[in-house]
């Protein structure tokens, strides 16, 4: 697409969101076959001249929407409105999450401890024979 070429692609994550059927080039279904995949980019070969121009302009403009520094900047935007929607940190200990995952470690480390126990006693050699 940088260089302006429409793209032949399956639907699938992340595909979906650059790819736009008959704009800026051709989406197939995700499971489409080889055949499929080569109908499809003589489909877009097949373009009339004013057709694959649109194409093609589009796919340029596609791609400058996910350039390294479009993308930065989206980035830090999300960030810095992640940041002010951030509610304030005044009793995170005693949240919910954080006394749950307290009682978890504590539940875990019983647990290993039982594990630890049963593998001593399993796998303990036997203890020396006395002499009489």
């Amino acid at each position: 697409m940088a260089a302006g070429v429409p793209v032949v692609a399956l639907n699938a994550t992340g595909v979906r969101d650059v790819v736009e059927d008959g704009l800026n080039g051709k989406l197939l279904s995700g499971d489409a076959s080889v055949s499929l995949f080569a109908e499809g980019l003589t489909h877009v070969a097949a373009c009339s001249f004013d057709d694959m121009e649109k194409l093609k302009a589009n796919a340029a403009e596609t791609a400058l929407q996910f350039s390294q520094a479009k993308t930065i900047q989206k980035t830090l935007a999300l960030y810095s409105s992640l940041i002010e929607a951030q509610p304030a940190r005044t009793d995170i200990e005693n949240s919910t999450w954080h006394i749950s995952k307290r009682m978890l470690a504590g539940h875990w480390s019983s647990i290993g401890n039982i594990a630890n126990a049963v593998g001593d006693a399993v796998l303990w050699p036997e203890p020396p024979k006395r002499q009489p």
